[in-house]
């Protein structure tokens, strides 16, 4: 499983936007090509495009759909973000 962590709240970690709620986020999976950051504590999801990072190309769907049933993902639900050019 890969899953970027990216937690720390900086203006690099802000680029991508964060939770509209605590404004923090988990870091990013990919789900195909798309790149999707997410916060745990909220169960918020946000996609920020596709083929922007190329991790997903060294990693099978088998290995995405892995990542995503652990975290839950079916169950957030998608969020516009804080931050990320969108403030």
């Amino acid at each position: 499983m890969s899953i970027l962590k990216t937690s720390e709240h900086t203006p690099e970690v802000d680029y991508f936007g964060v939770c509209p709620k605590c404004h923090k986020n988990d870091g990013y999976i990919n789900v195909g090509k798309s790149q999707w950051f997410y916060c745990k504590e909220h169960r918020a999801c946000w996609c920020i495009g596709v083929n922007l990072f190329s991790s997903w190309k060294y990693e099978t769907l088998e290995g995405q759909e892995e990542v995503y049933d652990a975290l839950g993902m079916e169950n957030y639900t998608e969020v516009v973000p804080y931050g990320g050019g969108n403030q």
